[in-house]
């Protein structure tokens, strides 16, 4: 059994272990285990006590399933949620600054306009701007 589990994980399989040959019920748990050229994989192990017609427990019958593909997509699929929130803040910090900086030119131009409405005969010159500042500002 040590040749297969890393060292830092002997003492919690030899507690699961323990449990099961305790409860006598089946188990699947992820965990780690080392391969033959000498990496740590994480698995998903699934456990039954094989037992005697006396109900003497005498092995556990095991399933080991390489996990390392879907642990590498579930940090890809994290990675990319990373990913699109950040460029989601960017594009809420860019359409902020956005409508600011078109805001403040827009209110210079209707600022002049409501000057310009002062003089006798320039009504003609600025209505256009009064209706493009109220689109803007809806």
């Amino acid at each position: 059994m040590n040749l297969i589990v890393p060292e830092a994980f002997r003492e919690s399989t030899d507690r699961l272990n323990e449990d099961m040959l305790k409860e006598g019920k089946p188990i699947i748990v992820e965990c780690k285990r080392i391969r033959k050229d000498g990496t740590i994989v994480p698995i998903s192990m699934s456990l039954s006590p094989v037992r005697l017609e006396d109900g003497t427990h005498i092995a556990n019958a095991g399933i080991h399933r390489d996990l390392t593909e879907r642990k590498r997509t579930e940090e890809e699929l994290v990675r990319a949620k990373n990913e699109a929130e950040a460029a989601n803040s960017a594009k809420s910090e860019f359409l902020s600054n956005m409508s600011h900086e078109l805001r403040s030119p827009l209110n210079a131009v209707v600022g002049f306009s409501d000057i310009i409405l002062l003089q006798p005969d320039q009504e003609k010159f600025v209505d256009s701007p009064k209706k493009s500042r109220i689109r803007v500002t809806i």
